[in-house]
């Protein structure tokens, strides 16, 4: 891509996403905000939370200390902290909105921003096309697997982890001309946005933790990219400390939150995290409401249905399924060129094959096949890991990732269509 196609944010652009924010949040536009996310218990469960926070922030209430768990203290890390959620919440509950009207407007403003923000990501940081951006940014925004957990309100805060990739692409890709100062802002910045999503959304921080090893011990085992990586963890070495201390100054606070509960708390058991380790039919589930594959869901799941059947609704559709598949395949094909990276384009063919084979390990990890699944060995051995119970949300972390891949396949469909044409 040209310099000139990553510059400014096209006014379209921002008529689309406001559009398909619209369609997202139907419900909620057209009955007046009368309509509320989800069901009536986890959804104003969240709403509590950002309720505490707010009377917290007044004054008038104990910020570890929840009313609704008395006598009992230090309760705050019984559930995700949603920061991330309470800040803008507690802002348009000071202009005087009521506490549902006002969690409403703080979703669907998040909702809005993470179609910006990977638009960002895809269009300036990665140079696509406007419209492979548009219709990247669409499939993270506004996927399905997101939709269908409107009653889990922390999950809809996604748009910090587009960010944390164009912090950092932006420093891969500024190597030879950045100094050690903008660097260090850069990784600065990307480890507060982490600590921020680690101090709303519990699992997509972790997610992102796994789906980095993963993707790093790849990047490691070929040599361009390799030489690439330890080369300017060198350069820039006094930058990666100046970063990895930001985010420990913002890690501490959080873990001393939670180890309270971690000491007290019982571990999640191998068989009820099994139940929402997603089979087969599971990455094929769109929920009863799909337009298109609904009558297909019914069919699969039987009946009757498996009490965490609403978490299991995680299918992206036939098409992009199929299409991810073909990705998988082609990731070898974008490795092998890549791999000796005798230039910046071939270096960055060897990541995007490495981002794309590192989701689908992920996946398969996370995926059970007639009972079985490696998932066990995830838990046992990965930090943290027995905290994750819901395990199949990790379908709307990898639609980040995902929608990189899309965005570059439809680049190139477009530019071979254009060239048949000429």
């Amino acid at each position: 891509m040209s310099a000139d196609q990553t510059r400014g944010f096209p006014r379209s652009t921002l008529l689309l996403g406001v559009a398909g924010t619209i369609l997202y949040h139907w419900s909620q536009f057209f009955s007046g905000f009368d309509k509320f996310f989800g069901d009536r218990g986890d959804a104003r469960g969240v709403v509590y939370a950002c309720e505490h926070w707010y009377q917290s922030i007044l004054g008038k209430a104990s910020l570890l200390n929840p009313g609704i768990f008395y006598p009992t203290k230090r309760t705050l890390a019984y559930t995700d902290l949603l920061f991330g959620v309470a800040a803008p919440y507690s802002f348009f509950r000071a202009l005087g909105f009521g506490m549902f009207t006002a969690t409403e407007i703080t979703i669907i403003l998040l909702t809005f921003l993470a179609y910006c923000v990977a638009f960002v990501l895809l269009y300036r940081t990665l140079g696509f096309g406007l419209i492979p951006s548009c219709a990247g940014a669409m499939f993270f925004a506004f996927n399905s697997p997101k939709f269908n957990q409107l009653t889990h309100l922390q999950l809809q805060y996604v748009f910090l982890l587009p960010l944390i990739f164009a912090l950092v692409i932006t420093l891969g890709k500024r190597v030879e001309t950045i100094d050690q100062r903008k660097a260090a802002w850069l990784l600065s910045l990307a480890a507060v946005c982490l600590n921020l999503q680690l101090a709303t959304t519990f699992y997509y921080a972790w997610y992102f933790a796994l789906w980095a090893v993963l993707f790093l011990l790849l990047a490691l085992a070929f040599r361009g990219s390799r030489n690439f990586i330890i080369a300017n963890v060198w350069k820039f070495r006094r930058a990666v400390i100046i970063g990895a201390a930001v985010f420990l100054v913002g890690f501490v606070p959080i873990l001393l939150i939670y180890l309270p509960t971690v000491r007290v708390g019982i571990w999640y058991d191998f068989d009820f995290v099994m139940a929402m380790v997603p089979d087969w039919r599971s990455l094929l589930s769109m929920g009863d409401g799909n337009f298109v594959w609904g009558w297909f869901y019914k069919r699969i799941v039987g009946d009757p249905r498996s009490s965490v059947w609403g978490e299991m609704m995680v299918g992206i559709g036939l098409i992009p399924s199929l299409a991810w598949i073909g990705f998988t395949v082609g990731s070898f094909w974008l490795i092998k060129k890549g791999r000796r990276a005798s230039s910046a384009y071939e270096l960055g063919l060897l990541f995007l094959g490495v981002m794309i084979l590192a989701t689908s390990i992920f996946i398969v990890l996370g995926v059970k096949v007639g009972g079985h699944s490696l998932w066990p060995y995830v838990s046992q051995y990965f930090p943290a890991a027995r905290a994750i119970r819901a395990v199949s949300r990790y379908v709307m972390f990898l639609a980040l990732p995902m929608s990189i891949a899309f965005a570059y396949g439809l680049q190139k469909a477009l530019q071979f269509a254009s060239g048949r044409r000429a």
